[in-house]
């Protein structure tokens, strides 16, 4: 598997998708199996309801997924044509200085 090349961000969803919809498949069972053969039906009502409810966040969490990455892509892209500009502190991981960099940008107000 090591001479596969990586995989692209949809395939890398498409993934994840599919390993979440084998969990709630195996907790359904899970469900389903704890409980004696003469309950039988309430395990089964029980595996339905685990697995209707995880398929369901399921697809909701791959909606949402797509709706935040458009959201994202178009603050950043068209902020430009409002003449928005983004501010912020820089990041410096391997400064030499021990100081807090946000405590010392709100004592001045001053942009880095």
């Amino acid at each position: 598997d090591y001479d596969r090349a990586k995989p692209t961000n949809s395939e890398f969803i498409v993934t994840v998708s599919d390993k979440l919809r084998l969990e709630f498949n195996k907790m359904g069972g899970m469900v389903l199996g704890a409980l004696p053969s003469s309950l039988y039906v309430i395990g089964l009502l029980g595996l339905i309801l685990v697995a209707v409810f995880g398929h369901i966040l399921n697809i909701a969490l791959g909606f949402l997924g797509v709706l935040v990455h458009a959201i994202r892509l178009n603050t950043l892209e068209f902020s430009n044509h409002m003449e928005m500009q983004w501010g912020g502190i820089r990041y410096k991981p391997f400064s030499k200085t021990n100081k807090n960099p946000i405590k010392e940008h709100t004592k001045t107000g001053e942009k880095q």
